[in-house]
Parts: structure tokens; C-alpha cells; sequence
């Protein structure tokens, strides 16, 4: 629930700015947005996966705020790297580039700043939040309820009873 608040997030930002400095919402753009879409999923689903495989851990005592932060601190290095990557590419696309491409590079410039924070800043407390509220301390559904069939007893059991 928190990513797709996130996702919301990421695409009203990425429209409002391009509105906002007059910029045309054409086939570049929708690709720009695919793109920022793509990589905003990917930055939440790395932090995501990260917190899972700390609540399997062996560290279960830990409070669900605790076990984000140590995530958060585990992808930011990854996350920076990945951001800090695409932005030279981009910048340097921006400036050297005709003008479909240089829309193209703006929109990813600002997706790829607004994901990075989305990912980490919003999806983040909104899942603490979420999890807090009671929706991580919901039992697990059994499987097949209410058609469990009776389990012999073993033999050892079978004479102790007789």
C-alpha cells in the first residue's frame, strides 16, 4: 500500500513540474514516465526486500522502525551510487542533445531525484506507519481452512489408549 502511494506520488510530481515549466506531454514524455516508473519500482522493491530479509533474520526483536533504518542504511550507498550514475548520463545528455532529448533527460533528471526520495523518505515511514497501525501484526492465513482432515494416530498412540 505505501508503494503505490509512493508511485502516486512519483507521477504527479514528474507531471506537475513538466506543466509547470510549460513543457509538452508527448510520446517522449509517456516514455520518460514508463522509465521513472521502472526505476522508482525497482529503488522501493530493493528497500522492501532488504527490510524482508531483516525481518527473517536473526535480529526478530528488533522494532519494525529499527529494521527500516538498518535497510534504509544497508541500500542508500547502492541507491546514491545508481542515482549519482544516472544523473552524469543524464545531465550530459541534457546539455548536448537536441530538443526531444533534452525534454527526454529533463523528466528523467526530475524522476530520478523525486524516485530516489519517493523510495526512501515516503515509502519508508508510510510502511512503519502502516505496519504500527496493525497491518505487520496480522496473523497468516492457513492454507485450506476448515478442510483439514483428521490425522491418523500412530501406532505408539493407538496402545497407549487401549
Amino acid at each position: 500500500m505505501s508503494f503505490l502511494r509512493v508511485f502516486a506520488w512519483t507521477l504527479v510530481s514528474l507531471v506537475g513540474v513538466f506543466a509547470w515549466l510549460g513543457k509538452p506531454i508527448d510520446g517522449v514524455f509517456l516514455a520518460a514516465l514508463l522509465t521513472v516508473i521502472g526505476y522508482s519500482v525497482n529503488d522501493s522493491v530493493v528497500l522492501f526486500d532488504r527490510i524482508r530479509e531483516l525481518l527473517a533474520g536473526k535480529d526478530r526483536k528488533a522494532s519494525f522502525a529499527r529494521l527500516t533504518n538498518r535497510a534504509i542504511l544497508q541500500t542508500l550507498p547502492r541507491t546514491v551510487n545508481t542515482g549519482m550514475g544516472a544523473v552524469l548520463i543524464l545531465a550530459s545528455l541534457a546539455v548536448l542533445a537536441d530538443d526531444s532529448l533534452t525534454d527526454f533527460a529533463l523528466a528523467l533528471l526530475i524522476g530520478v531525484g523525486v524516485g530516489t526520495y519517493s523510495s526512501v523518505f515516503t515509502a519508508s515511514p508510510l510502511a512503519i506507519e502502516m505496519y504500527d497501525r496493525g497491518a505487520g501484526a496480522r496473523p497468516a492465513r492457513r492454507k485450506g481452512r476448515g478442510t483439514e482432515k483428521p490425522v491418523p494416530a500412530s501406532r505408539a498412540e493407538r496402545q497407549e489408549v487401549s
